[in-house]
């Protein structure tokens, strides 16, 4: 049987869609930076939201922006730190490189 070329594209078409659903799955089931926040550092970097109301903004906006520890640039890092009494004089080199410790590891 022989396709025509708009049946073809309707094919493709169907399957690119679906194959855009699936992406959508995909990163739905994703959690951003923010919500893998330790609880301790979440609740300081809220409390601290009275009297630094811009900045904690800022930053929990890019949390919730980001997916992965690397997407941060140093001084987001240390704006984190500053404001989620993270402690980082404590901090080796796993935690500034991935996170460990601030944010819940994935699984793989």
């Amino acid at each position: 049987m022989c396709l025509t070329s708009y049946e073809q594209y309707t094919n493709k078409t169907r399957a690119t869609n679906d194959n855009i659903n699936e992406q959508k799955i995909i990163i739905m089931d994703r959690q951003n930076l923010f919500q893998k926040l330790q609880p301790k550092y979440k609740d300081a970097l809220l409390k601290n939201k009275k009297e630094y109301p811009e900045v904690i903004d800022a930053i929990v906006s890019r949390l919730e922006n980001a997916y992965y520890w690397g997407d941060l640039s140093i001084s987001e890092i240390s704006t984190l730190d500053t404001f989620a009494d993270c402690e980082s004089y404590k901090w080796g080199s796993w935690t500034w490189q991935y996170g460990e410790g601030i944010i819940a590891q994935d699984d793989k």
